[in-house]
């Protein structure tokens, strides 16, 4: 532990993921075992409380219609500019 109070946490994201997936097969007191290895970071946020703030619910379907025809719409004007200004072919 360094002299500033804090613990420096793996990089890997998934280490618990794969951890996970690695000793999906044992049972409980094998999975304790190897489940030890964990960092104390990543097994503190295994069991930590999920935050209300990251589930957002899904859009509407009329909202992503919409996105979807103002997708459209640019499309169509930048097409309509972009032959707008080419001189007429002859």
């Amino acid at each position: 532990m360094s002299r500033f109070g804090y613990e420096r946490v793996p990089t890997s994201p998934n280490l618990a993921d794969e951890e996970h997936d690695l000793h999906a097969d044992l049972d409980s007191e094998e999975r304790n075992v190897a489940t030890e290895r964990v960092h104390p970071a990543i097994r503190a946020a295994m069991n930590a409380p999920r935050d209300p703030r990251f589930d957002l619910p899904t859009p509407p379907t009329w909202q992503r219609a919409g996105l979807l025809v103002f997708i459209l719409l640019l499309l169509w004007l930048l097409y309509r500019l972009r032959m707008s200004g080419l001189p007429p072919l002859e």
